[in-house]
Parts: C-alpha cells; structure tokens; sequence
C-alpha cells in the first residue's frame, strides 16, 4: 500500500479510537440498544469511505484488489481495538 495511504488509514483508525464515545452515542441515538455488529457497521463504513476517498485522492485512481486485501488486512489487525473504544455492547 502507498504509505501515503497507509498513514491516513492510520490516522483514521486513530481518530475511530479517540471519538469511540461519539460513535457509540450515534449507533445508541440511531438504534437503541444496538450490538456490537451495528457499531462494526458504522467503523467499517466510516474506514472504507476514508479509505476509497482517500486512494481517489493521493492516487487518483479507484482502490486495487490488492489493495484492498491490503486495507482489509489492516483494520483486521485493529478490529478489536476500535470496537471496544466504541463500547462493547454488554452481553444480555
């Protein structure tokens, strides 16, 4: 991955940790009691729109597949950090 690209992905993992009482309170205000898939939801959606913007913008072209396997490998590796920055639903 370029490591222009690789370093906003980075940063935007960042910023998903530090504002994960944001993203909670929008996945709570939008779908009360929400689980933990409805605020993977909201991070996923929020890092590839960064990411697909973001390879538009330092590459000018659309992502490649490889990537792409590269993006996902990468947020894989964070997964579990941003979830619980946003709060992990309590088990019921």
């Amino acid at each position: 991955m370029d490591p222009a690209l690789r370093r906003k992905l980075g940063e935007k993992i960042q910023e998903t940790v530090d504002r994960g009482a944001e993203i909670r309170a929008m996945a709570d205000m939008l779908s009360p009691g929400s689980t933990e898939d409805f605020v993977g939801g909201v991070i996923a959606g929020r890092l590839y729109n960064s990411f697909y913007y973001q390879c538009r913008r330092i590459k000018k072209r659309n992502p490649e597949p490889g990537e792409m396997e590269e993006f996902l490998a990468t947020i894989a590796g964070e997964w579990d950090r941003m979830v619980d920055a946003c709060g992990r639903a309590a088990p019921e």
